[in-house]
């Protein structure tokens, strides 16, 4: 009988550590309707800023602060605006402020390969 109250109390314990485990990793995903996907435009390193061409001829701008996280494709971190992923074609993931003007994260991809000239043969 006592055994059946201890196997209870694990279970229980482990189903309680799980459910909050759970819990605190929605926390730290971004929500997807709420990121803006584009591809590069133009980067203006004087100003911090950057520009995405959207879909449907559509574009917008995004002021880079202190607090804006570059965020690489495995969760590392990007170089900010002189990361070479933000060069003109590369197309990432903005998660904009309230306002919408300023990138608090900015979601990299992974690097294109580099064409060798063994490869253009």
């Amino acid at each position: 009988m006592r055994a059946m109250r201890v196997f209870a109390s694990v279970l229980m314990l482990v189903a309680a550590v799980t459910l909050d485990s759970n819990a605190g990793g929605d926390k730290a995903k971004v929500d997807a309707k709420k990121l803006v996907v584009g591809k590069v435009k133009s980067v203006d390193l004087e100003k911090s800023k950057f520009t995405l061409a959207l879909e449907g001829d559509k574009q917008r701008t995004f002021t880079v602060t202190d607090d804006t996280k570059f965020i690489g494709p495995k969760g590392g971190k990007g170089d900010g605006l002189k990361d070479d992923r933000m060069d003109k074609g590369y197309e990432v993931k903005v998660l904009p402020s309230t306002d919408g003007k300023v990138a608090m994260e900015v979601h990299l991809p992974f690097r294109k390969k580099a064409v060798s000239d063994k490869d253009k043969k």
